[in-house]
This record gives C-alpha cells, sequence and structure tokens, in this order.
C-alpha cells in the first residue's frame, strides 16, 4: 500500500507538468531566437504529438505501471499550453487589448476543456462503446480526435504567424521606441 501511494505521488503530473512546461518555454525561445517564427507553434505541435500518444494509450494499457508512465508523461506534455499559449498570446495581441484577449483565450479554452471534454467522453462511453467500464477507451478516442483537430490548427497556424513577423520582434511594449506595425501606433497613440 505505502508502495502505491509512492508510484502514485513519483508519477503524478504535477511534478512533471511544470517541468515541461519550463522546457517548452526554454525550447519554444531558442526557436525563436534562431529565426524559427513560428518556434512556439513547432513546439507546442511536438509536445501534442507527445499528448497523442500518451493519452491514446495510457488510459488503455492494462499494465498498471506502464499506464502510470503514461499518464506522467502525459501531464508532461499536457500543461505545455499554459506557457506556450501565453506567451505567443503577449507577442500577438497590442499592449491595450491584451487583458480582453487574456479572458477571451481562458474562456474559450475552460468552456472546451471542462464543457465538451467530459460531455464527450461520457457520449463516447455511452452510444459507442454503451458500457460504464469503457470510460477509458472513451478517453482515449475523445483525447485521440481532439488532438488530431489540435494539430490541424496548430500547423494552420504557422504560415499565417511566419508572414505576420510579429514573433521576430518579441512582446509589443508601451515603452517600444517603435511600434511594430500601424495598428499598433494607433492604439498606443496617446489620448488627448
Amino acid at each position: 500500500d505505502n508502495l502505491g501511494r509512492l508510484e502514485d505521488r513519483f508519477f503524478s503530473t504535477v511534478f512533471l507538468g511544470i517541468p515541461g512546461t519550463l522546457a517548452a518555454g526554454w525550447i519554444a525561445d531558442r526557436l525563436v531566437a534562431r529565426g524559427r517564427a513560428d518556434g512556439h507553434l513547432v513546439v507546442a505541435m511536438i509536445y501534442c504529438a507527445g499528448v497523442f500518444v500518451c493519452g491514446a494509450l495510457g488510459p488503455i494499457v492494462p499494465v498498471r505501471s506502464v499506464s502510470l508512465v503514461l499518464v506522467a508523461a502525459l501531464g508532461f506534455f499536457s500543461f505545455t499550453w499554459t506557457g506556450l499559449a501565453g506567451a505567443l498570446l503577449q507577442i500577438l495581441t497590442p499592449n491595450r487589448m491584451r487583458g480582453q484577449m487574456s479572458a477571451i483565450y481562458l474562456l474559450s479554452a475552460n468552456m472546451i476543456g471542462l464543457g465538451l471534454g467530459p460531455f464527450f467522453v461520457a457520449r463516447s462511453t455511452d452510444t459507442i462503446f454503451g458500457r460504464d467500464d469503457a470510460v477509458g477507451k472513451s478517453l482515449a478516442l475523445v483525447g485521440v480526435v481532439a488532438i488530431a483537430l489540435t494539430l490541424w490548427v496548430l500547423q494552420s497556424g504557422r504560415k499565417p504567424l511566419i508572414a505576420s513577423g510579429l514573433t521576430q520582434g518579441g512582446p509589443r511594449t508601451v515603452m517600444a521606441e517603435r511600434p511594430q506595425d500601424e495598428t499598433d501606433a494607433a492604439l498606443e497613440a496617446p489620448v488627448a
């Protein structure tokens, strides 16, 4: 029993989620510094692939220790969105719109993650598998579909992000000597 509690603490996604998020930010910063304008999205796609593999296999692997390792690895990859999305959102959004954009992002993420995710897991358990003990399979199915859609959205955003040139200058700041575009100039103009 003590071993089980130790395993659960060791494989806790909390302990692996923080290093995963820090590593993702560090890697994304290095890619952008080396000229990859889509560095944040590339790292998000790599981590997304990790979530895809661990999320698809973790809930359905019959060997408990392997399942725990995969779920722990899932934590390493899945907490990345908080750092990467927040950083990219701040880079792309003009100063005076950051609060509103952060609120829209958080509302959307929570509506999808907390509202639609559990709904689709329950729905697939009832309608596709037809048994209450198939929740693990439903989690895997919904995770695979969601991650496939996420990979498509991230890939779709790479070309426009590169074309915008916004990631090359870093975050937009009020103290910048030159605004990055005319929109910023209008937003940053002193109010009379």
